[in-house]
């Protein structure tokens, strides 16, 4: 889950919940887990996120990027949408404004649905396709290659090279009024 902002950036590390038999990295798992600045682990027994992961994200994710007022745009699933995730966690003097996308327009109007998840999935897929066709010997499942390649992509799509195609991203989903122009992929 990673987060963008409209002037361009890709801020803070991507949130990753990876699936887990248990629901949960044992201890010696833990000991070898893949560690970046830009990813942020958690896990669950079939790899979805809850209510208490959102607030986890919220609390440990989100607020240490905040130093002002903001306005967080979510989509309409039910587990981040509970406006008390976000009162406990944002007190004193900044404050979150949530703004909710409606039911069934997620496609149309989440920026990251729009347009900014099919980049993620090209580099994916790019990274994948590359395994393949030099036959590298890298079992891309893993946990830790997974992480690994989501740091990637993550720390790819930091460059300001593709500043305004996430400024497009929120531009296409009707948040932005002036096209940021041509840019490359």
């Amino acid at each position: 889950m990673p987060i963008i902002n409209m002037l361009g950036e890709l801020v803070g590390p991507v949130f990753i919940c990876l699936q887990e038999p248990k629901g949960r990295l044992g201890p010696r798992i833990q000991k070898s887990i893949y560690e970046a600045k830009n990813v942020h682990v958690t896990c669950s027994k079939f790899g979805k996120l809850t209510k208490s992961h959102i607030h986890y994200w919220a609390e440990e994710v989100l607020r240490p990027l905040v130093s002002d007022n903001c306005l967080l745009l979510l989509d309409s699933w039910s587990g981040q949408t509970d406006p008390n995730i976000y009162n406990e966690i944002f007190t004193g003097n900044i404050k979150c404004e949530l703004l909710q996308i409606p039911p069934k327009t997620t496609g149309d109007i989440q920026p990251l649905d729009r347009y900014f998840f099919r980049q993620w999935k090209y580099f994916k897929q790019r990274i994948c396709d590359r395994l393949a066709i030099d036959e590298i010997d890298i079992d891309i499942t893993t946990r830790n290659n997974i992480l690994k390649m989501h740091s990637l992509i993550h720390k790819q799509l930091t460059a300001r090279k593709f500043s305004s195609m996430i400024k497009y991203s929120w531009y296409s989903s009707g948040y932005l009024l002036n096209d940021p122009g041509p840019f490359e992929n």
